[in-house]
């Protein structure tokens, strides 16, 4: 009986524990798509779900983009004292605020990302408190953020600068080496027939987005399949209509 009332004890404690971690909500919003070599904004907003003031929350935003900065300021329609911020690391900011009590309640907080650079990265947010003696955690948020390479396809014929072929040999080399996502864009709207099979794409992180009017017509080839995807990682072909091959498109 002793254990029976022991269990029921402890799952009434974590059932209590899941509820109170719901009390605060804590979001984040990319403002503008952010652009290479410059710094991006975001609004982290905490909000209030409860009737009571929650006092002393700590809201932990960690950057996982290892060449850049994370830094945090007031939001400049809010008073400039409602957060308490500090940096633990280069990539990790730590603020304290106290909230009122909701459901309406919330504060915003500014993070800045000093410089974007090409990657695929992110922000994870969390807050912190007590309840009595009991510290709880809200359900750390997350965003993510991709500033890809531009790879231009400008030219219909089979090699040279700016062509399809010169496009996935950069996915292969330049992409790879300096471990970054590209996306290849095409600037023409015509047919691309290849005289020799396409290099295969070993990239493991791209995305190659035609648009109406662009084919790759694989009628002039004996031999060979149209684009040969091999890498490990995220991969998006759209808007490319694909025929004519030997093999497989």
């Amino acid at each position: 009986m002793r254990s029976l009332v022991l269990l029921l004890s402890l799952v009434l404690s974590s059932a209590v524990l899941a509820q109170h971690s719901q009390d605060l909500d804590v979001a984040l919003n990319p403002f503008v798509k952010p652009e290479s070599g410059t710094s991006t904004t975001l609004q982290l907003t905490l909000r209030n779900r409860t009737a009571v003031a929650i006092d002393d929350v700590d809201v932990d935003v960690y950057l996982t983009a290892p060449r850049a900065t994370l830094s945090a300021t007031h939001h400049p329609a809010w008073p400039p004292t409602q957060w308490s911020c500090a940096n633990i690391t280069t990539q990790h900011v730590r603020c304290r605020a106290d909230i009122g009590a909701g459901p309406g309640q919330f504060i915003p907080l500014m993070l800045t990302i000093d410089p974007v650079v090409e990657g695929r990265f992110g922000l994870i947010a969390q807050a912190t408190w007590k309840v009595g003696s009991t510290t709880l955690t809200s359900e750390p948020d997350n965003v993510t953020l991709l500033l890809p390479r531009m790879v231009n396809v400008t030219s219909a014929a089979d090699a040279g600068p700016g062509t399809l072929r010169a496009a996935i040999e950069t996915l292969n080399d330049a992409c790879t080496r300096d471990q970054v996502p590209c996306w290849v864009r095409f600037a023409i709207d015509e047919v691309i027939r290849p005289v020799t099979p396409l290099p295969v794409i070993t990239a493991p992180d791209f995305e190659i987005d035609g648009r109406p009017g662009v084919e790759l017509d694989g009628s002039l080839l004996t031999a060979g399949h149209g684009l040969d995807i091999r890498g490990e990682g995220p991969a998006v072909i759209s808007n490319l209509a694909i025929g004519g091959f030997p093999w497989d498109g």
